[in-house]
């Protein structure tokens, strides 16, 4: 059995998950995370392809959980999943997909998109985070200095995670490293034609370099996306609605895809649309 100790969602995802929280004026999230060394029985490779990690996140009333999850070493397949849309346009500005259909699932497919981090060799988490500004973030929510707030909080998140992985300051990234976000599952809070709230469960891997060991952690969050200008936007207002209707409630447990606990918890398991 894998066994995870749980810490705050900033320390378990090395702060990668928090950029627009910070600069946006919301909560980092408090929920079970923790960390753990190589790949998990059942749960395929760590290092699969990026999806996402909270940029907006839940705080429980008492603050940040502390307890240990442990995967168990048999699987069980989820009962419940969602083939999250693929956008019907392109940003022309960032290359991103856009114009997600008017569903639950194509708010769901935003948050993971608007959401997303890989931070990896030749790449720049503060690029990342301000095309993800630009692209998902509601209009309403951006501002004159928005860019540059989102940049320097970025700047410091990458310095923060090089650090966490002792890995230098500045310049290439040593080969093999990364820091990833995956959405592996979500659960609804509300939903309606032009707004959508939801519990994000993320999965946050981390290496340091090729001979490193996958340091992963779970995450959960709270979301949402409101439907605007044909397309659906993440939107600060309707995550903190969502944050303050769901403190004082007891979050969906957190469980990883294959465990039984994950059914038993509501969450549904996200596939991409081919």
């Amino acid at each position: 059995m894998a066994t995870w100790r749980s810490r705050s969602a900033g320390a378990a995802a090395g702060g990668c998950a928090v950029v627009l929280a910070a600069v946006l004026g919301l909560t980092a999230c408090a929920a079970p995370a923790g960390g753990h060394d190589g790949p998990v029985a059942g749960q395929g490779s760590s290092t699969s392809a990026p999806m996402a990690a909270p940029a907006m996140s839940q705080q429980t009333p008492s603050g940040p959980k502390e307890e240990t999850y442990g995967i168990p070493s048999t699987w069980t397949d989820p009962v419940r999943w969602a083939a999250l849309p693929r956008g019907s346009r392109t940003a022309a500005t960032t290359g991103d997909q856009t114009g997600f259909p008017n569903t639950v699932e194509g708010a769901v497919a935003v948050l993971v998109a608007g959401t997303a981090t890989n931070l990896q060799p030749g790449t720049s988490l503060a690029d990342q985070q301000v095309a993800i500004y630009h692209t998902y973030l509601s209009g309403a929510d951006q501002s004159p200095d928005g860019e540059a707030k989102v940049r320097a909080k970025a700047q410091q998140t990458e310095a923060e995670n090089r650090s966490d992985l002792g890995l230098p300051a500045a310049g290439p990234l040593p080969s093999g490293a990364f820091v990833r976000g995956n959405v592996v599952g979500f659960k609804v809070i509300q939903a309606s034609s032009d707004e959508v709230t939801v519990y994000l469960l993320t999965k946050v891997s981390r290496k340091a370099g090729e001979s490193s060991p996958v340091k992963d952690a779970y995450v959960i969050s709270v979301l949402g996306a409101v439907w605007q200008d044909t397309d659906w936007k993440m939107s600060v207002k309707a995550s903190s609605d969502a944050v303050a209707q769901t403190r004082g409630q007891q979050s969906p447990a957190l469980a990883a895809p294959g465990d039984a606990k994950f059914n038993d918890a509501g969450w549904t398991a996200l596939r991409q649309a081919a």
